[in-house]
């Protein structure tokens, strides 16, 4: 089954109360089956599934849900290949995805581990958010204001020479 066809037959389980063969399967089986070339596919599931959520679905009914729990093992594995463009603007619309609706709306919360550390990650990451704030998809406030934390005050050096560059770019307005 290839990953395209895998992520389009994922949903989530119809009774999270009960810990099931399907449960099993999205927390144990999914994640150990892809490569790194399947990521993008699962980042854009990943990402419609939080796009898709309403604050009383699946994804709210229990804080670590198998979906939810899915979601933060395909981030984390993404994240390991965040050099591979496509898989870095795949995490990014994960990000995106949650940050726009506030993760107050969600009991999933957006967990990068040690990847915030990472000063250079975390500036490709918001890098990489860009696109979807001059898009009006996401809103610069959010990102500011992420918990946990994108930007630190050691990056406004950073945040302000890329500001220099966007002039006269279509990111100009971000």
């Amino acid at each position: 089954v290839s990953a395209d066809e895998l992520v389009a037959a994922l949903t989530p389980p119809k009774r999270e109360s009960l810990l099931g063969l399907y449960a099993s399967f999205l927390h144990n089986d999914v994640i150990d089956g892809l490569r790194a070339e399947d990521l993008p596919a699962a980042l854009h599931w990943a990402s419609d599934a939080l796009r898709g959520h309403q604050p009383t679905g699946p994804l709210s009914s229990r804080p670590a849900g198998p979906v939810a729990r899915l979601i933060q093992q395909v981030l984390t594995l993404a994240w390991e290949h965040r050099e591979d463009e496509a898989v870095l603007t795949g995490i990014a619309d994960v990000v995106a995805a949650t940050l726009q609706h506030g993760e107050a709306h969600f009991d999933f919360q957006l967990d990068l581990g040690d990847a915030i550390a990472d000063e250079s990650g975390r500036r490709m990451l918001v890098a990489a958010l860009v696109p979807a704030i001059a898009r009006g998809e996401l809103e610069a406030v959010h990102v500011a204001y992420a918990r946990p934390p994108l930007l630190y005050g050691e990056d406004v050096p950073w945040l302000v020479e890329r500001l220099g560059q966007a002039v006269g770019t279509s990111h100009e307005e971000v």
